[in-house]
């Protein structure tokens, strides 16, 4: 995935993030349309579960990647996406508000200049 770490927990780390970043697509997708189908993640399903494996993301109770303890830990991460995005919406709302209205390409600076403008206290 190009992501550099130093220890395995820094790199469970980095896949764990990038599970949950896989999982808040759809999550995202229903504050738009709350009837929005889990069809629509099967790919994120199977990335995040690509994921989990290469990056050695799993409970520590888990037999083999893939079993049922493996698999209740990813729902947990699903529902992790969902809280996050629930908590995070305005920002997730105001940068896709600003990346579909410009070139739908921001620097890191720009977003965090976005963000200070819009939802400094």
């Amino acid at each position: 995935m190009g992501y550099s770490f130093r220890t395995k927990r820094e790199r469970r780390s980095i896949g764990r993030d990038c599970i949950i970043s896989y999982y808040a697509g759809l999550e995202a997708q229903r504050n738009y349309n709350s009837a929005a189908d889990d069809v629509n993640s099967l790919q994120d399903d199977e990335d995040a579960f690509e994921i989990s494996r290469m990056y050695e993301v799993l409970p520590k109770k888990a037999s083999y990647i893939g079993d049922d303890v493996h698999l209740r830990y990813l729902r947990r991460l699903r529902a992790e996406a969902r809280k996050l995005v629930k908590r995070e919406w305005p920002k997730i709302a105001c940068l896709a508000e600003e990346l579909l209205a410009g070139s739908g390409v921001m620097t890191r600076a720009e977003v965090e200049t976005l963000f200070a403008a819009r939802f400094s206290e």
